[in-house]
């Protein structure tokens, strides 16, 4: 929801965390760049957008953020027929 914001205690009480746990995840999501807070102490969503790279798979990255070619990974399929 775009346009949510929410206090700790708001936060604290949708997720049902306790006090302590709540304030790390708030804290790792700002530091992710997911949130971020107002100056009247809120939280709301942050500057992380979501790029296509392909029909059935979506990559999130912050807003000003491009990941360079060589930090990109290429897996590929692994054979799951057995021989024996």
């Amino acid at each position: 929801m775009p346009e949510l914001r929410l206090t700790r205690a708001q936060a604290q009480r949708l997720w049902n965390l306790t006090p302590e746990v709540c304030a790390a995840a708030l804290s790792l999501l700002i530091s992710a760049g997911a949130l971020r807070r107002a100056d009247d102490g809120t939280y709301l969503r942050g500057t992380i957008r979501t790029i296509a790279r392909s029909p059935r798979s979506a990559m999130t990255v912050p807003a000003d953020h491009e990941p360079a070619a060589s930090s990109l990974v290429t897996m590929s399929p692994v054979n799951m027929s057995s021989n024996t």
